[in-house]
């Protein structure tokens, strides 16, 4: 115990800690806050002139026009949608039409937009992918919209994962436990799920980079000779400095990554947080998550993908002399899936990807934004999806990357 407070204490008087300790505080607020800034809701005002609001008055507006379809998404409420667009399209034109009057594109398709977006994707074309014709569509289309979701997935799955029956196998048994009917709540920027992957992202920079001069920096001034003569200056001493590396890194995402979430709450509101994850992203997606548990569940996991990356450092640090070269090839791991999901995208890239400590985390193919695709890595005659194979591998490296952290260091000391 007194070895674990010593060693709290050398952390914890260092200038670096307390610097980086409040800039993660700092952007959890701040990366919180600015996702609802960008709501932006536009109409025309008695004299003809376009008015724009924006944040918190914007997304008061939007909830109140969405309000009527809030709550579960039932074939009743898809109908009344389809026939409600159906008959604007008809008397005013397409949408996207600079002649449609914004004030009835405010009044009958924003509080529908939801549920023309999943009518949209279902019935999209099974061969192409193409968007669905809406105006094709009658009310019997309407009534089945659940059935189609199952068919829709069907023909997704033949045709990404057309030489993988394992996969669309998978796809369908995991389909089968999301519930329905699905619940949609207005008040949600999806761009808060873009700034929650970043700040996890910069999270992980600001804990390998204090992980890094752990045991390095000792190796450079040379107290590292006068350590390994002492009683407790092999196996225990690997073991505390991991444990309070750990331990200080998870008081920093847990503090900055709770407050984000609790602000993000506070934010776009409760209501909010009980909507499908289906009504957000793709009508199809293979996780039985609400809002609040896929946010949840995308930090929870940067979590472990942190702690993968802290414990990946710091076996580094064990084994390097120098304090920038540590932190060079953390920085490095850092970055290896965001480039590597950049250059490639195969099979053998995901598994490299996955395996890798820091493959949970990254700009466009972290674990969060795999739980909305539809990516299986395939060995063999199997298949595996993704945020299971993320999982899989964290589980493994974790305990492999602290024991080998202690047996290096002390191997080191041993010389």
């Amino acid at each position: 115990m007194r070895l674990l407070k010593l060693e709290f204490k050398r952390i914890l008087k260092t200038r670096s800690t307390w610097v980086f300790l409040g800039a993660a505080l700092f952007l959890s607020v701040l990366m919180a806050c600015i996702p609802r800034t960008f709501v932006q809701y536009s109409y025309m005002d008695d004299s003809g002139k376009q008015i724009t609001v924006s944040g918190s008055r914007a997304m008061e507006i939007i909830n109140e026009k969405q309000a009527p379809y809030a709550g579960e998404v039932t074939p009743d409420k898809v109908q009344t949608a389809l026939e409600t667009y159906q008959a604007c399209i008809a008397e005013y034109g397409p949408t996207n039409s600079e002649d449609f009057p914004l004030n009835v594109y405010n009044e009958k398709i924003l509080p529908i937009q939801p549920y023309i977006h999943l009518l949209r994707e279902v019935y999209a074309d099974s061969r192409t992918g193409t968007a669905a014709d809406l105006m094709k569509l009658g009310p019997e289309d309407a009534g089945r919209i659940y059935e189609q979701c199952r068919e829709h997935l069907d023909s997704l799955m033949k045709m990404e994962q057309k030489d993988y029956p394992d996969a669309q196998n998978k796809a369908a048994a995991y389909f089968t436990k999301v519930e329905q009917p699905y619940e949609y709540y207005p008040g949600y920027n999806k761009d808060a799920t873009d700034y929650l992957v970043l700040y996890l992202l910069l999270l992980e920079f600001i804990c390998v980079l204090l992980a890094a001069p752990v045991f390095s920096s000792d190796y450079q001034t040379k107290a590292d000779d006068i350590q390994r003569c002492t009683r407790h200056g092999r196996i225990r001493l690997a073991a505390v400095r991991t444990a309070v590396m750990l331990i200080l890194a998870s008081v920093i995402v847990a503090a900055g990554s709770g407050i984000f979430l609790l602000l993000t709450r506070a934010l776009f509101g409760e209501e909010c947080m009980g909507s499908s994850m289906q009504m957000l992203y793709s009508a199809v997606s293979l996780s039985d998550l609400d809002l609040w548990h896929l946010l949840l569940a995308g930090a929870g996991t940067g979590f472990l993908t942190i702690t993968a990356a802290v414990l990946c450092t710091l076996m580094i640090s064990s084994r390097c002399r120098s304090v920038t070269v540590t932190a060079i090839f953390g920085m490095v791991l850092c970055l290896l899936p965001v480039i590597i999901g950049q250059v490639g995208s195969g099979n053998l890239a995901g598994w490299i990807r996955c395996i890798l400590p820091t493959g949970g985390l990254g700009l466009g193919n972290c674990f969060l934004y795999e739980l909305f695709d539809f990516k299986f890595l395939h060995l063999g005659g199997q298949s595996f999806w993704v945020p299971h194979a993320m999982l899989a591998a964290l589980a493994v490296e974790i305990p492999l990357f602290w024991g080998l952290t202690v047996c290096f260091y002390n191997r080191h000391m041993a010389k």
